[in-house]
């Protein structure tokens, strides 16, 4: 983050502490989930099939291969032959 998106996130979290009703936290999470489905679906965008791309699971770094790319999920195949439905932002090419 750079320091003008570390003052945007301090000003949005001191906002969300002084909240007073559930319906305005509900339409806060609203925006967050469709925010995310956006990012999703941009990053999702980037990748075509055969490309060559790895993803976190636990400390291991998996390294896999795209076979289909959905809206926000991306089905990967591992090298040792396991298929995974990744979202597309957990992701990274290699190369």
């Amino acid at each position: 983050m750079t320091n003008q998106n570390d003052k945007a996130v301090i000003d949005i979290l001191n906002i969300i502490q002084n909240i007073n009703s559930n319906e305005d936290m509900s339409i806060i999470v609203d925006a967050i989930k469709e925010k995310r489905n956006q990012l999703h679906q941009t990053k999702a965008k980037q990748f075509k099939f055969e490309d060559k791309v790895y993803f976190i699971k636990g400390k291991k770094k998996i390294n896999a291969m795209v076979l289909k790319v959905k809206q926000k999920f991306i089905l990967v195949q591992t090298d040792n032959g396991e298929k995974w439905n990744v979202p597309a932002l957990h992701l990274f090419t290699w190369y």
